[in-house]
Parts: structure tokens; sequence; C-alpha cells
């Protein structure tokens, strides 16, 4: 699950605070990943403690955890991109075989009935 989505999930559990670190997430996401907690922690003018905080909210373990997550939803959204790709291809494929078939028969000859 992306980060964006986990925060979504968990919004009415934040604070005021919170609010304002996972803005700064996902404004930054590229820049987080290579963040310490204590980098994160000054740039959204939070302490170490409220980030440890936020993640623990999240349902996450800590920030290691967080990081890891950060960093894997890229492959998360990659793979959810394919999936889709691939759904769309299936409905394709299927709406060609209808195409090539004649299905009037099956409907005039009473088989359905």
């Amino acid at each position: 699950m992306s980060i964006e989505a986990l925060i979504n999930e968990h919004y009415d559990y934040l604070n005021e605070n919170d609010q304002h670190i996972s803005q700064y997430i996902i404004k930054h996401e590229e820049e987080c990943k290579r963040l310490s907690i204590t980098q994160l922690a000054e740039a959204t003018l939070t302490s170490k403690s409220s980030i440890l905080r936020f993640t623990q909210k999240l349902g996450l373990s800590g920030y290691s955890e967080f990081k890891y997550a950060l960093k894997q939803q890229h492959t998360y959204r990659k793979e959810e991109s394919s999936f889709v790709a691939m759904q769309q291809e299936d409905l394709l494929q299927t709406a060609k075989l209808f195409n090539q078939q004649n299905i009037i028969p099956a409907f005039t000859s009473g088989a359905l009935i």
C-alpha cells in the first residue's frame, strides 16, 4: 500500500502536526526517500519523536519501515498500472472474441430457453 493511501486511511487519527508532516511527505516524496529521521524532522519543523509517532499512527513499526514503504510504492504503482493494463487487454480480447462469433443463431433457435 502506498504512503498516501496509508495517510488517507488513518487521516482521522492525525493531528495538525501529523497532517503537516504528511503534506510535506506527499509534496517531497523523492526527497523524503533519502532523508534521515532527523533531516525529515528539520524539514518539517518538528521533532524526531513527532516523526516516529506519525509513522506509528500509519500502522508502521517505525521510521525504517516508513522509508521502506516509501521506496516500495514506486514498485507498487508500477505493478498496479501493469495489472490495469492486463485487465484492459483481457477486456479488449473478450470484446474481439464476441465480435468474431455469430451469436444470433443461439438466440433465435431457442437454445437458451
